[in-house]
């Protein structure tokens, strides 16, 4: 092509695909960045790299400090042009290398795009609530994990044809892009092609089953983990557009050849292998008024954290660090408890307008739950009641405090805060924790409580102290445990010694 212009072909798709998919400037869309006008051209026009040639060169993430090559402008080639080039062998092979070339730079574009939309979400918002999308950069390394495994495996399965397994690569860009197979198998499904995804598919699984010290084998839920997350990088990436279970549920497919592998394993590693784990459940406890939450010093800022936490998790029932993590200071209000009611006049301590993923409106859910139920007493003769120590340590949030939990301050920002006039302040208010922090405070205070657990197991003793409790109502435990049906509630019950002697005692086997 001498005499062609020339410029980063990646570069050129790039900006072609942001200018049809995202707005540009101005458009309302604070996870967008910024694009300026494009003017409208054709991918098999000359002039397309020409007016981009002095533009920035696309750089993948990660390599900003390389800087590329300039590349050759190669027009996409039309069946005229098909005797000229030696590359193409056949009408065949012309549309296929047409579609791995549009799909490679689609799934570059879009990598990008995911990146800078996480970078504009995490500078814009303000500083309390920093943080990124769904896309954070764990699920993108797991995501790249399995792709990569996947290329692998696909790369050298003896049972695919070369043509399949050898990489798909446009001689344009020196772009060493993936085995054919994940391009054929990508658009428009049909018979063969889902039969060639659910076979490599199951080959995949296969290599990634060796298991931990606890099983030689993964565990059921963490193997479906790691289907899905490749199932949902081959959409984004390849165009594949297959569902688990309505596409790969023939005979001899993915689905059944799952199940059977399941049952076998569970055949031959028996309890180990998918049944919950023992970390879920707080050993050696019935009922919430089993844990004594008073190791804890209220005197101390980072031990009055931890127990308003984990009080959360056991008087509230909170879902796990996630919840915690969003909560808010103006959703935890006092109030007190009307006339009518056993401890009229007596304040309460409440949770109010919390999100909550059982709260909406849908085809499925066309009820939401009334009433008030996520409020305790606050008996101000006990300071060691979780009422009093709730409102102790929203006495010591720090001025302006938006998120519940917050760092400790250091010892010169309690001294701003005295000058302020707000000596009890005891937190950073615009340093508040992230889940993963959390998830640490909580196992640490499970630990110094003598359980070895993480924090869903704190929610599930509360549930199990509800309904093992006489005279809490099935109505009042899901309200409380913000559950729409029993079915949902049950995995939560926990069997212990307080409901079978609650068993023994209906069944009249009791001392006499």
């Amino acid at each position: 092509m001498e005499g062609t212009p020339t410029a980063s072909l990646s570069t050129v798709l790039l900006l072609q695909w942001l200018w049809i998919h995202v707005p540009p400037a101005g458009a309302g869309d604070p996870k967008c960045p910024p694009f300026a006008s494009m003017p409208s051209v054709t991918p098999d026009d000359a002039s397309f790299a020409a007016a981009f040639a002095d533009g920035p060169a696309y750089t993948p993430k990660g390599k900003e400090d390389v800087k590329p090559a300039a590349v050759p402008f190669v027009p996409f080639k039309t069946p005229e042009d098909e005797d000229e080039d030696e590359d193409y062998d056949s009408d065949d092979d012309l549309p296929i290398m047409q579609a791995i070339q549009k799909r490679s730079y689609r799934a570059i574009a879009l990598h990008e795009l995911i990146h800078q939309a996480n970078t504009a979400y995490a500078s814009s918002t303000p500083a309390q609530f920093k943080g990124v999308s769904k896309y954070t950069k764990k699920h993108e390394a797991l995501r790249s994990k399995m792709l990569e495994s996947y290329i692998n495996v696909v790369a050298t399965s003896p049972q695919l044809p070369e043509y399949l397994r050898e990489n798909a690569t446009n001689p344009s860009d020196g772009i060493n892009n993936a085995p054919r197979l994940l391009f054929v198998c990508g658009g428009v499904k049909d018979r063969e092609k889902t039969r060639l995804a659910s076979h490599s598919l199951f080959e995949w699984l296969m290599s990634w089953q060796a298991g931990g010290k606890n099983c030689a084998r993964l565990q059921p839920s963490t193997t479906m983990t790691y289907l899905k997350t490749l199932l949902s990088v081959l959409k984004d990436d390849f165009d594949w557009r297959y569902e688990l279970n309505k596409d790969f549920s023939f005979a001899g497919g993915l689905v059944p050849a799952v199940n059977t592998m399941f049952q076998e394993n569970h055949r031959v590693y028996g309890s180990v292998y998918g049944t919950v784990p023992n970390r879920q459940i707080v050993q050696g406890v019935d009922s919430v008024q089993d844990v004594d939450l008073s190791v804890f010093d209220l005197n101390d800022p980072a031990d009055l954290q931890i127990r308003v936490i984990l009080s959360h998790s056991m008087h509230y029932g909170f879902r796990g660090a996630n919840e915690h993590a969003m909560h808010r200071v103006d959703y935890l209000v006092e109030g007190v408890f009307p006339v009518g009611h056993e401890l009229a006049g007596i304040p309460f301590m409440e949770i109010i307008n919390m999100p909550d993923k059982t709260m909406k409106l849908t085809v499925n859910n066309t009820q939401l739950r009334k009433g008030t139920s996520a409020r305790i007493p606050i008996f101000v003769e006990d300071p060691e009641c979780p009422g009093m120590v709730f409102r102790r340590y929203k006495a010591s949030l720090g001025p302006g405090q938006v998120r519940m939990y917050c760092k400790v301050a250091s010892l010169s920002q309690r001294h701003k805060f005295h000058a302020m006039g707000m000596p009890d302040a005891l937190y950073s208010p615009h340093e508040p924790l992230g889940k993963n922090t959390i998830t640490k405070l909580i196992k640490a205070g499970a630990k110094r409580l003598g359980f070895d657990v993480a924090g869903h197991a704190f929610r599930r003793l509360f549930i199990t102290s509800l309904v093992n409790a006489a005279g809490v109502s099935t109505e009042e435990a899901l309200a409380a445990s913000r559950h729409n049906s029993v079915a949902a509630q049950r995995p939560y019950q926990q069997r212990g010694s307080a409901s079978e002697m609650a068993k023994f005692r209906a069944l009249g086997l009791t001392r006499k």
